[in-house]
């Protein structure tokens, strides 16, 4: 006589096969859940360091379209700095990066929707796990370019000592995995 079902053997061999292909979906969810977190904040932190530099851009360019000095508000300097908004004034200021009470001043705070700001004074809805500074770096005809690709710029100003460039270096830092992303762009003066 035939016997029917399955035998112990049978069962725990297929109970494994079973565990392990359960085992290998939950891996493969999981894995994909915090790849698409990180690929998210990755996101999110570019487009607040590329923010960072606009913020800047946005200065230089007001001061063109208003007959001012092209680097008027900007620190003259150079140096790490986190750029705020003062609701009052409704303008952008740089504050010194660095020290213990700074710390807070480079925290990103979300304000509304989809509005992303570094708070001076005031309290906003949620911060948010990023952080962002600002490295600034003025460049002249005299040292910086003089021998590289950038001297055709000095040649076509005449040379002049003022800074003809602003190096801006954009890094937005978050604490998940204590990442960060690094931009950097050139703003020159061909007014």
């Amino acid at each position: 006589m035939l016997k029917r079902g399955f035998g112990l053997l049978e069962t725990i061999i297929a109970l494994g096969v079973i565990i392990t292909g359960l085992v290998s979906v939950i891996s493969l969810s999981i894995a994909n859940l915090t790849n698409e977190r990180d690929t998210a904040m990755r996101y999110q932190a570019v487009n607040l360091a590329r923010e960072g530099i606009e913020l800047v851009r946005n200065i230089r360019d007001s001061n063109w379209l208003a007959g001012t000095d092209t680097w008027q508000g900007i620190p003259p300097g150079g140096g790490d700095f986190t750029i705020q908004f003062n609701p009052e004034t409704q303008k952008f200021a740089f504050a010194p990066a660095g020290g213990e009470e700074s710390v807070e001043g480079a925290r990103v705070a979300q304000c509304g929707d989809g509005i992303y700001i570094q708070p001076s004074s005031f309290i906003c809805d949620k911060i948010t796990p990023f952080s962002r500074t600002l490295n600034l770096t003025f460049k002249s005809c005299v040292g910086e370019f003089s021998g590289d690709e950038f001297a055709s710029v000095c040649e076509a100003a005449g040379n002049p000592t003022p800074p003809v460039a602003l190096e801006i270096s954009s890094t937005v830092s978050w604490n998940q995995g204590a990442k960060n992303i690094t931009i950097t762009d050139i703003l020159y003066d061909w007014r």
